[in-house]
Order: C-alpha cells, then structure tokens, then sequence
C-alpha cells in the first residue's frame, strides 16, 4: 500500500508545469575591435596572441637556445602587441613545468599561437612598435623540439592581414 501511496504522488506531480518558460539563448561568439562579423573559433583560440592582430608584421628567428619573435604594429596596435606579449609570458610561467614540449597537443588554449607556452621559459622586452618575445625550453625541454612546433604552428597560421617573415 505504502508502494502505491508514492506511485500515485509521483504521477500526480508529473502534472504541467505552469511556470513561463525561459527564452532562449543564442550563443554570441566574441567581436574582434573593428570587426563586423562574430569570431569564429580559431580567432576565440587566439585572442591572447599578440601575432593574430590584424596588421601585425612578426620576424621569427632561432636564437641561441631557442626561438625568437619580435612582433611590430602601428597606433593603437602597439599597447594591444605588448599586452598580449605580456599576458603570454604569465600564460607561459603559470604553465611551465619541466619536461619536453607536448609535440603540439598543447593541452591550452594557446595552442594555435605559433608562440609556444607549454614547457617554456619566456622573456619579453619593448621594441619600437612592439615587443620582442624570446622563448627558450624548460629545464629538461629541446630546442630542437622548441623549434619544430614553433615551425609547424607557423605553418598552419593563417590571419589575414599579417605578415610573418621567417628568418
């Protein structure tokens, strides 16, 4: 009996809701300054990098012990390229561990950034129009393996309206 008590107070409060419902919510991607249309994915991923802002002119070189970028804009584009050289090194220091690279699985957010943060070590310094970035392993970590992923990101990169020259 006391089976059928809680069967029939189940099926009673199985009634209609009478509540109004929520309206529903659209997922609204990320505007970049100055950009009409939402963000798509690649561009979210990229926020935080300092080469994927439109009119960016990078240089990226081996240095001894690593790789080296030293990214230029012009205008408002200067404090955007410093800020963001700025936020990868803290991106860079909360992460580093020692080790060897994740050979491009990131396991971050940043793992698109053709400036590697997982493993590394990164000093950033004020340019003329920018900042200069130089990225070396962790303890532990190749620059071999450094160079390579920093090579294959460059590769896969693709924003219009900024230009990468390798050294």
């Amino acid at each position: 009996m006391r089976y059928a008590v809680v069967l029939l107070a189940l099926v009673a409060c199985k009634g209609e809701d009478k509540r109004p419902a929520e309206p529903a919510r659209a997922a609204i991607a990320p505007v970049a300054p100055g950009v009409d249309k939402p963000a798509d994915d690649m561009d979210e991923k990229m926020r935080h990098c300092p080469i994927s802002l439109a009119g960016v002119k990078a240089t990226v070189s081996d240095v001894e012990g690593g790789v080296q970028f030293e990214v230029r804009g012009q205008g408002a584009a200067i404090d955007d390229i410093r800020k963001r050289a700025k936020h990868v090194v803290e991106f860079a220091a909360g992460r580093a561990q020692a080790g060897v690279h994740g050979g491009g699985q990131g396991g971050g957010k940043m793992r698109n950034c053709p400036i590697v943060t997982n493993g590394v070590v990164i000093a950033v310094d004020e340019i003329a129009e920018g900042a200069k970035l130089t990225i070396t392993p962790a303890s532990g970590g190749s620059v071999d393996d450094l160079r390579n992923e920093t090579k294959a990101r460059l590769d896969k990169f693709a924003f219009d309206g900024v230009t990468v020259e390798r050294r």
